[in-house]
Parts: structure tokens; sequence; C-alpha cells
């Protein structure tokens, strides 16, 4: 089945990242490679969690708006708008160092710049949106920019969910690994 293979490929990752690890064959080596995986998984790990509150703004303004029609004026809690976002200029550096870093996961190293490429579109999106919707322009566009930003927003949130999807399957295969 999909789930499978999709969990599959992390793991072959992980096996030749292990192998890497494991080759220096000392203690010290091995605590270094092992050093190494644990900082590029907490540095993974803390951009996911960061960036969890653009999941929890696109939630919320799902939970008022029909995504297929868009805003219409019409809904009973526009005012709900959205979550701002939190600034993860910190966390995007220290997973883009982290890639760059040993050992090298190629699927997960490239699945996180997807994440971040992904992230970095959606983000001024929302953030735009949220200023928007807390400052009540709608009444005075007729929401004109509402349904320009709903028409951004959705394609650039089905990219970013996928992206986030895929990553955090390949993320607790790493993980899983890494507890062993």
């Amino acid at each position: 089945s999909a789930p499978a293979l999709t969990l599959a490929a992390p793991a072959a990752v992980w096996a030749q990242g292990a192998a890497n690890i494991q080759a220096g064959s000392t203690s010290k080596g091995q605590d270094d490679g092992l050093q190494a995986a644990i900082t590029k998984s907490n540095a993974y790990t803390g951009l996911m969690n960061r960036t969890l509150r653009a999941i929890q703004s696109w939630e919320r303004y799902a939970s008022w708006v029909d995504m297929k029609k868009g805003p219409t004026g019409k809904e009973r809690y526009i005012s709900y708008g959205l979550y701002s976002l939190y600034d993860v200029t910190g966390e995007i550096k220290k997973a883009e160092e982290a890639g760059a870093r040993g050992p090298k996961l190629p699927e997960i190293d490239a699945t996180v710049l997807g994440y971040i490429k992904a992230y970095q579109e959606l983000a001024p999106l929302i953030t735009r949106a949220e200023r928007y919707y807390d400052r009540k322009d709608y009444r005075d566009d007729n929401l004109a920019e509402g349904q320009k930003l709903h028409a951004q927003m959705v394609p650039a949130a089905k990219a970013f969910l996928d992206q986030r999807a895929k990553l955090d399957a390949m993320m607790r295969v790493y993980k899983t690994a890494l507890d062993a």
C-alpha cells in the first residue's frame, strides 16, 4: 500500500545514515554521529513544532469560511479571522544549517527544504489575511481582498499541509530509529 512505501523510503535513508554513523566503529565516532543525528532531529522537530501555528490558523479559517466559495460576508463567525503566526526565522535557519550538516539524509533533508519553501509561501498570505480580518477591512471592500487572499491561500495551504504530512511521516521513522 502507499503508506508502507512512504515509510519504507525514510527507513532506508535512516539505515544508510546509521551505517555511516557506525562506520567510524570507535565509541567516540559513534557518540559523535549519534549526537549529530540528534541535533539534526531536534532542529527539524523545533521547526515543525513552531510552524504548527500555521496549521492552527488555517483550521480556524476553515472553521468559518466555505472553502469552495471563499468568504462571502454572510459568514456567522467572520470575526474569528485567523491566528497570527509566530516568528520562525531562527527555526528555519537552524533547520537549513542542520540539513547542510551530517548525517546526510537526502530524502529528509530535501523534504525539510520543501516544507520551508511551502511555509514561506503560505505564511505571508496568512499574515495578510489575519490583519485584514482583524482590522475588519472586509467591511470597506465588500470582501474583494478576502476573496483574492482565499484564492491564493487554498493552494498554498494544500502544498504546505502535503509537505507537512510527508515530513511528519519521515520524522516519525527517523526518531524511532534514533531511539532504538
